[in-house]
């Protein structure tokens, strides 16, 4: 007879009871008081800023201009042929989007593999070889586009 090996009384109660910091009882509480705000309810400040999620540009801070400036010429590689480039661009971001778009077969639109990017994968490799002292290979990279999708990728390889 089948027994199905994962199941709900197998998972560790931390992973069933998680508290996840985006949507949980003091987010959903300033949303909460964000409502009432706009609607005139009165409290010793005017605004809820989000400080939950890791957003240092709503506190003011300003954005790093160099990966943008990357971003915008692997948007758009023409660009790299412009006349007045090294005018518009400082040369560290003209060479790190050079470079991108050479180990980036079809841009950045392109598919990728699905682990990510070997060359990124790579640079992560040597980054945690050197920080850590022991060998890191790019194969154990595994890269996602952000937490969320990284831990639902990562439940879904549980079961």
């Amino acid at each position: 007879m089948y027994k199905p090996t994962f199941t709900v009384d197998g998972i560790q109660p931390n992973v069933l009871h998680e508290n996840y910091v985006v949507s949980g009882a003091v987010p959903q509480r300033a949303m909460e008081i964000e409502e009432e705000l706009k609607q005139g309810v009165k409290y010793p400040f005017s605004k809820i800023i989000y400080c939950n999620i890791g957003n240092p540009h709503v506190l003011g801070q300003q954005p790093i201009s160099f990966f943008r400036e990357v971003l915008s010429l692997l948007a758009n590689p023409a660009l790299l042929n412009h006349p007045n480039l090294s005018k518009i661009y400082n040369a560290d971001v003209i060479k790190r989007a050079r470079y991108m778009l050479q180990e980036t077969p079809g841009g950045v639109g392109a598919y990728s593999h699905s682990q990510g990017l070997p060359f990124v994968r790579k640079d992560i490799a040597a980054f945690i070889e050197k920080r850590d002292g022991f060998p890191c290979s790019l194969n154990t990279i595994f890269l996602s586009q952000g937490a969320s999708p990284g831990i639902q990728t990562f439940l879904q390889f549980l079961i």
